[in-house]
């Protein structure tokens, strides 16, 4: 459930081609520039990375549980991998050493635990892996310029998508699902170029409140490639979760200059 919330409210659309839509040469000059200010993991040589996830158990849902049931959950081993096209598994396992009155309820919270990883990392892609503005020039269906900067309206699942930006092509609003959802991205400057490091999203709903799924990623450095560290997302009104990435494994191709 939780995994489904998260993607539903944080724009997951796929990173596929879809039906040939031609810019036009000024539209591409625009394109170009917008995704020359994002950090491009793929561009960088990335293969994969492989990691353990640690949970701060301190941390709302987890807060309140029984001191058995957390110790429990403490020796659970839960990993992500993400692929060279950012697309992340995700894998658990509860202790073989595990109390039985307790398997129930470790295992219903480490789906819990999981769904936290994989709805915030299978949405990570279409922002983190190579920037908020798609790789296909044919996911791009118009270009608006307006007095504040740039609206992208792209053509992939999940449209109309709408990537509004300013005038320095630094993303401050994403709009889909015919505008009930709508994302406030974070980006933190490097000499590599502009780092996906947040999302704020508000999903509207008929006469019901809406909902808010925010979530703030810490980056680190591995073999000269910035990925991911840590993650803090909060699903209002119960979930206030943390936790880190642990001895990551990264694997890089061999990037040829062609001249």
């Amino acid at each position: 459930m939780i995994r489904q919330l998260l993607l539903a409210l944080t724009g997951s659309f796929a990173l596929t081609a879809s039906v040939m839509h031609g810019l036009t040469p000024s539209e591409k000059k625009i394109v170009d520039e917008a995704r020359s200010r994002y950090y491009n993991l793929q561009a960088s040589g990335f293969e994969s990375l492989a990691c353990d996830v640690s949970y701060d158990l301190n941390s709302a849902p987890f807060s309140d549980l029984p001191p058995s049931l957390k110790e429990s959950l403490s020796l659970a081993r839960v990993t992500l991998k993400i692929n060279d096209r950012g697309i992340p598994t995700v894998n658990k396992q509860l202790p073989t050493s595990i109390q039985k009155d307790t398997v129930d309820q470790a295992t219903q919270m480490l789906n819990v635990m999981s769904s936290l990883v994989e709805g915030v990392f299978q949405t990570w892609p279409t922002k983190g892996f190579f920037g908020p503005i798609p790789p296909f020039d044919n996911q791009i269906n118009a270009i608006k310029i307006t007095p504040e900067g740039y609206v992208f309206d792209l053509n992939v699942p999940g449209a109309p998508v709408l990537i509004t930006t300013d005038r320095n092509f630094v993303t401050t609003l994403i709009t889909s699902v015919g505008g009930r959802v709508l994302e406030k991205t974070t980006y933190s400057p490097s000499d590599k170029g502009l780092v996906f490091t947040g999302n704020g999203a508000l999903s509207k709903r008929d006469a019901e409140p809406p909902i808010e799924v925010d979530y703030h990623l810490d980056t680190q450095v591995l073999d000269g490639m910035i990925v991911p560290a840590a993650v803090h997302v909060t699903v209002k009104p119960n979930i206030d979760a943390r936790y880190t990435l642990t001895s990551c494994k990264v694997l890089r191709t061999a990037v040829v200059q062609v001249k």
